[in-house]
């Protein structure tokens, strides 16, 4: 079910890694966010809907956007770019305090949907981009486990960080330290930006340039077959 010997493959280690640390971000915004407005402002979760509202709708109108640019950009500016949009959202929840707006809110919460959304595409393609034909599931089912669990560690991750972070009393300040922390993996995940390829198999090069590989064997002549 899970393809090992893949996984040492750039085009599937260097983009999964880059996923897993904004998706722990991601994650771990979701219920930091959670935390704050109930917590800390004392506002009913009726504003934490919305709020989250603006999250998944901003990861699924950008993941739409994304898909139908990427084969006019390079894979590294689009992931580059959001990322960068991530983290814009990510360092303004490092300014909020009591009297934070809801609109501050939203519109943080709208940016971190975006950067996760602009990377999701880029990622699928890559990952499957140097995969061979019979093992595409596989390869796939991969990725997504991963990207699974580390969805779930940074669920663990705001937990905790939250935790220790309002042992003081401080609980905005547990807002803005886990923000910080969540800056990190960011920085983390550019560095990797580099070791992205600029074009995708199948995406910036044409049917006739990929004859030969394996992505799309050469076909058989006649005489190959007798």
């Amino acid at each position: 079910m899970l393809d090992l010997e893949y996984v040492a493959n750039r085009n599937f280690w260097v983009p999964t890694t880059i996923a897993v640390f904004i998706l722990i971000g991601y994650a771990g915004v979701m219920y930091l966010l959670t935390f704050f407005v109930q917590n800390v402002q004392g506002k009913d979760a009726t504003t934490v809907g919305f709020l989250q509202m603006a999250v998944f709708l901003g990861t699924s109108v950008a993941a739409y956007c994304s898909g139908r640019v990427l084969k006019k950009f390079s894979a590294r500016t689009i992931m580059g770019s959001g990322i960068l949009i991530f983290s814009s959202g990510i360092i303004m929840l490092s300014f909020v305090n009591l009297t934070t707006s809801f609109a501050y809110l939203f519109t943080a919460m709208s940016l971190v949907g975006v950067g996760a959304g602009l990377k999701t595409p880029v990622v699928k393609a890559l990952v499957v981009s140097k995969a061979s034909v019979q093992r595409m599931n596989v390869v796939t089912f991969t990725n997504t486990v991963i990207e699974n669990l580390a969805q779930r560690m940074g669920a663990s991750f705001a937990l905790v960080a939250f935790s220790i972070f309002s042992a003081s009393g401080n609980n905005v300040g547990a807002v803005v330290n886990t923000s910080f922390v969540i800056m990190g993996f960011i920085v983390i995940a550019l560095l990797f930006l580099p070791l992205i390829p600029k074009t995708i198999h199948g995406i910036h090069t044409s049917e006739e340039d990929l004859v030969g590989t394996k992505i799309l064997p050469k076909p058989l002549n006649t005489e190959e077959i007798k």
